[in-house]
């Protein structure tokens, strides 16, 4: 493809996605962006995310001017996201609101226009037909400066089909059901040292909708008591591990790994009963209920051999 052929084709691109998002929700890139007369104006960029392994993931620019004649010395961004897309990072330090998230932008000059790129993911999993998500906001204060020194901009996240296009887009409601299945991958095998007895047990996670979480969790028990327990991968673990991978699971994804169970060294030998559990949660929120927790846990008798 030619210089001039290749630039057309970018720009049809361009269009089309800018087109999806005015036609649907009339928002950034498409829309003037608000303006604070003495403080901040906030524009947001197009948000397209990408499938990629099966996993959606997709940045956003946002221009962020100091309109006024002082220098801003704390700005501050709020960014409130849409059901179905998830906040992962702006390159500048974020921390987690009961409404959002909340980014320091450090100090602003009189005048000074600065791109900050927001990073989104999505739990979605891969359909063949483009989705945009409803509508959220991106807002800067500055928070010593007077309350009109402020600036609100919207956006919506477009989820490209499994094809790559973003035309036609379907309003995209993620699921608020639950449910993930935990089954067995094969036999165990118990490895005994003079630190301790090791039983491994494969296993696979299943998520089977694409409600918003933050990864799963597996525990175990041996004979009804709670264990301290490992897994392969490696991962941190307390009374419970995460399930080996990306931070959170999206739509159909089957992770693969192993829970490692640590007896005493000197333990008998004989026949145990092991029973591993995992659940889906999501931070700073109640324990999430699955849609068929009887398939959350895998109960396997295993035989310790003797010294």
């Amino acid at each position: 493809m030619n210089a001039s052929r290749a630039s057309r084709s970018w720009l049809r691109a361009g269009t089309v996605i800018g087109t999806v998002l005015a036609t649907v929700v009339g928002l950034s890139g498409v829309a003037a962006a608000s303006a604070a007369p003495k403080g901040f104006v906030v524009h947001t960029g197009d948000l397209v995310l990408s499938s990629v392994a099966g996993r959606y993931t997709g940045t956003m620019p946002v221009s962020v001017r100091n309109a006024s004649g002082n220098p801003a010395a704390s700005p501050f961004m709020k960014v409130t996201l849409p059901d179905g897309l998830r906040f992962v990072g702006a390159g500048v330090p974020c921390l987690v609101l009961s409404d959002g998230w909340g980014c320091g932008l450090g100090t602003f000059a009189a005048g000074e226009r600065r791109t900050v790129t927001l990073s989104f993911g999505s739990s979605a999993g891969p359909e063949r037909f483009a989705r945009i998500t409803a509508a959220a906001t991106v807002t800067v204060t500055d928070g010593q400066a007077a309350p009109d020194a402020r600036a609100t901009d919207r956006y919506a996240g477009v989820l490209r089909s499994i094809f790559g296009s973003v035309r036609h887009p379907r309003p995209y409601t993620p699921s608020t059901v639950y449910d993930l299945a935990l089954t067995a991958n094969g036999g165990y095998t118990v490895t005994r040292a003079a630190s301790a007895v090791t039983i491994r047990l494969p296993l696979v996670a299943r998520n089977r909708t694409d409600a918003t979480n933050d990864g799963a969790y597996v525990g175990a028990t041996v004979d009804g008591v709670s264990v301290l327990p490992g897994v392969d991968p490696s991962a941190p673990c307390t009374s419970v591990c995460p399930v080996p991978g990306e931070r959170w699971l999206v739509k159909g994804e089957v992770r693969y790994f192993a829970l490692l169970v640590r007896m005493p060294p000197e333990t008998a030998a004989g026949s145990y009963h092991v029973q591993a559990h995992a659940e889906l949660a999501l931070d700073f929120a109640p324990p999430i209920v699955d849609m068929t927790p009887a398939d959350n846990t895998v109960d396997v008798t295993v035989v310790v051999p003797a010294a």
